[in-house]
């Protein structure tokens, strides 16, 4: 039987609440719990000395997530999430991975910030690349570039160069560490919508929507951390303004603004 080709993809490791200076929430926000860490780390092991069939890994964004921290704390960088104590032998059962086969990363919007030098430096034998892994024919990557909410914010106004999508997951971790739901409330999405047919844009109403179901105001700030570690902050009321215009934006060129949106319904 010939070897394979394995894709992995949307882990969501996280530093979570565990740490210092996690805020007055009374429950985890990372989507990653402990459990499902623990099968991770035995499935890589597995991977790498139970099954024999692997040519190559290749994982597909969304390894890390600095994205899923509440609106008040400052999220984590990349490297801060690899060498969190809580995360150690995961990290070290990865790099053992990478020593033994042939292994890829391809960046997604959640880890955006695992650059090619931090990956070095953590994993020098991972083999990094930058928007797409590419084998003869074979094309893949995480697919967040052709998603209105998650795309890379270089064709419209933005904070920071991150998309609104990255202040919608702050929002939602921020209901997740309060009330540890993680449901829709259709009814508020419905009400909001309606709005779009006064002078509301799709991308303000969806994101007042999510602010209202989390039971937060436009006048909460937002705190953000750099790929460098520099701080910054921002208002709720000013992100709501500063995307509203990201549909007419939208590049043609990689895809229409209809398949934009219809991406975020994974449609």
């Amino acid at each position: 039987m010939g070897k394979k080709r394995i894709f992995i993809s949307d882990v969501h490791i996280g530093k979570g609440k565990a740490e210092k200076n996690s805020g007055n929430y009374p429950y985890e926000w990372d989507w990653l719990s402990k459990g499902e860490k623990e099968n991770f780390t035995m499935f890589l092991r597995y991977l790498r000395k139970g099954y024999n069939e692997v040519k190559e890994i290749v994982f597909l964004g969304d390894i890390f997530d600095n994205w899923v921290v509440p609106f008040d704390i400052y999220p984590p960088t990349i490297e801060e999430i690899i060498i969190a104590q809580k995360n150690q032998t995961l990290m070290d059962e990865l790099k053992k991975l990478s020593e033994a086969l042939p292994v890829f990363f391809v960046p997604g919007n959640h880890d955006m910030g695992a650059t090619a030098n931090v990956m070095k430096k953590h994993f020098p034998k991972i083999i990094y690349c930058a928007e797409q892994y590419v084998s003869g024919r074979l094309i893949a990557e995480h697919g967040h570039r052709y998603a209105l909410f998650n795309a890379p914010a270089f064709f419209s106004e933005n904070y920071f160069g991150l998309p609104i999508g990255y202040f919608i997951s702050r929002i939602e971790a921020t209901r997740k560490g309060l009330t540890n739901q993680e449901n829709r409330n259709y009814h508020t999405y419905v009400d909001d919508f309606l709005e779009m047919f006064g002078s509301a844009t799709l991308p303000q109403c969806v994101f007042e929507a999510v602010l209202e179901e989390a039971g937060l105001s436009e006048d909460i700030i937002f705190k953000v951390k750099m790929k460098n570690g520099q701080k910054n902050e921002v208002a709720a009321k000013h992100v709501k303004e500063k995307y509203k215009n990201i549909c007419k934006d939208w590049p043609s060129r990689i895809v229409s603004s209809q398949r934009a949106i219809m991406a975020e319904l994974d449609c």
